[in-house]
């Protein structure tokens, strides 16, 4: 069975779709929250919410701001205190850690994200050849099967 130049294109096309999205799972490594679906049996109330809230305020088109896991502190004294806070802000867990070649301390905390989950990467370029071999198709004579 022979196969039409349409179907084949539409075939490249599909299969570049399909490739230009790899999921992740882990901590959220986007800043837009339609990127990520949080773990509803690993995620608290509060970060699934504020998923939920980040998503209307992308929607709205106002900016979202979270903050990174990794801070660095000049003294252990100033790590120990931000570790409690962070700590207090809900996270998890902190670790306080000495960085002897940036000479400081940090802090890995994850405070006010949207919890752990599935990150979908998207390559734009990628998608973007899909639209044109779409495009292609469209113009070839004949049918898709």
């Amino acid at each position: 069975m022979s196969v039409s130049l349409k179907a084949a294109a539409l075939e490249v096309a599909a299969m570049l779709r399909d490739r230009a999205e790899e999921p992740c799972y882990g901590h959220p490594v986007t800043q837009n929250p339609h990127d990520f679906t949080p773990d509803e049996e690993s995620c608290s109330e509060a970060e699934i919410e504020r998923h939920r809230r980040a998503l209307e305020a992308w929607d709205r088109g106002e900016p979202i701001v979270t903050p990174g896991p990794w801070t660095a502190w000049p003294t252990e004294e100033a790590a120990q205190e931000h570790a409690h806070r962070c700590i207090a802000s809900g996270a998890d867990a902190a670790s306080v850690h000495r960085d002897r070649e940036r000479d400081c301390w940090t802090v890995h905390a994850h405070v006010g994200g949207w919890g752990i989950g599935t990150t979908v990467f998207r390559d734009e370029e990628m998608l973007r050849a899909a639209e044109v071999v779409e495009q292609l198709a469209a113009s070839l004579p004949g049918d898709a099967e």
